[in-house]
């Protein structure tokens, strides 16, 4: 295919064409046979002509329409460029956000191979053996001598080893380089961890809708390490605590649902924004889920999330899981990969910003930070 191919004139001659013919390794040879094709020209394929004047619109969009968009993203080697922010100097792709902004949970599952079970380990994992964890240690050697140091390059150097579309696991993938060697837990202690966290409504959501069930819990947790946190969504899901309220779901960590919501808030809303309709970073995740949830393409997202409920504000201190990854991402983090967080986070910044950022993303099971 012609680098300069059309996207959108490719989607509009998938639709001419009949159910044979719409597989992903025939669609651009039948919708480019005859002629050449660019955007807003005839197109002709042997099936006759289509007149391309402008990408579908959201209720005209089929969701087998995706299938052309991923072939056209294969043509041109792109899914590098339609999961990072150079996005926009891919040429090639640059009409794919209007004629394919649909497809967002496709193109992630087709062109990043690791969120399949719906969490991190393959992202970390991947990280690892890519040698991310060396190069996050000579990082945190040179802050530990010099605070202000210049590592831009071994930024650089650290951000490519984040395999495509594990952007969200960024975070799980350098603490787990940095951690020191887990110490033996008393299981009872992780279960009645477990048991305080879903009596504070965890499992439902945000663990602080009670500030003192929340408070009893963050003391119940306080030191049963960060194994025993990972498994409570698992330890929720075999107690059959996880609620499906009138069809709602707020999607949880474990869940295909939860990265794909996480991957648009931290990368996909600043890469292609015409796919988010009008949604940005300040968006809660909710607002996220139920954008994915209503697109027409194979969403990931099945149910729509249950309404948000605020709960009083409860700014974390040391002991409790979202204090561990606030101080990480302050002191750690937001140096050694300035990309994994918003626009006006820095290390200057105050405990409580990045506090409320994680708590919009449901990240570490932040509340929402009380003011300074």
């Amino acid at each position: 295919m012609a680098a300069a191919l059309s996207v959108a004139s490719l989607v509009l001659c998938f639709g001419s064409l009949s159910a044979e013919e719409q597989h992903p390794q025939g669609l651009i040879a039948a919708c480019t046979a005859g002629g050449s094709s660019s955007d807003h020209v005839l197109l002709q394929s042997h099936r006759g002509s289509v007149q391309s004047s402008a990408p579908p619109a959201p209720e005209q969009f089929a969701a087998d329409a995706c299938d052309v968009c991923l072939a056209a993203i294969d043509a041109v080697d792109g899914c590098k460029a339609m999961l990072d922010n150079d996005f926009l100097f891919h040429h090639e792709l640059a009409d794919f956000d209007a004629a394919c902004g649909h497809c967002s949970s496709e193109v992630l599952n087709h062109c990043s191979q690791f969120l399949a079970d719906g969490t991190c380990s393959a992202c970390v994992a991947a990280f690892d053996e890519g040698g991310g964890c060396e190069i996050m240690r000579q990082i945190m050697g040179e802050l530990r001598g010099d605070p202000a140091a210049n590592v831009s390059g071994l930024q650089l150097q650290l951000a490519a080893l984040i395999p495509l579309g594990c952007q969200p696991c960024g975070e799980d993938a350098a603490r787990h380089c940095t951690a020191e060697p887990a110490e033996e837990r008393d299981p009872a202690a992780c279960e009645a961890c477990h048991e305080a966290l879903a009596a504070a409504g965890a499992c439902a959501g945000s663990p602080w809708d009670d500030a003192a069930a929340g408070r009893s819990a963050a003391e119940a947790c306080a030191d049963v390490g960060e194994g025993c946190l990972a498994s409570f969504e698992a330890h929720c899901a075999e107690q059959g605590l996880i609620p499906e309220k009138g069809g709602c779901r707020t999607a949880v960590e474990g869940e295909q649902c939860f990265l794909h919501v996480r991957w648009a808030m931290q990368v996909g809303v600043t890469a292609h924004p015409e796919w988010y309709g009008g949604l940005s970073q300040d968006a809660t995740f909710e607002d996220f889920q139920r954008h994915l949830h209503r697109g027409p393409g194979r969403t990931q997202c099945p149910q729509e999330p249950c309404p948000r409920k605020e709960a009083a504000c409860h700014t974390a201190v040391p002991g409790e899981e979202c204090y561990r990854h606030v101080a990480w991402a302050k002191e750690v983090g937001v140096t050694a990969v300035p990309s994994w967080y918003p626009p006006g986070l820095a290390r200057s910044s105050p405990a409580e910003a990045f506090q409320a950022w994680f708590h919009r993303i449901h990240h570490g099971h932040c509340p929402v930070p009380c003011a300074e």
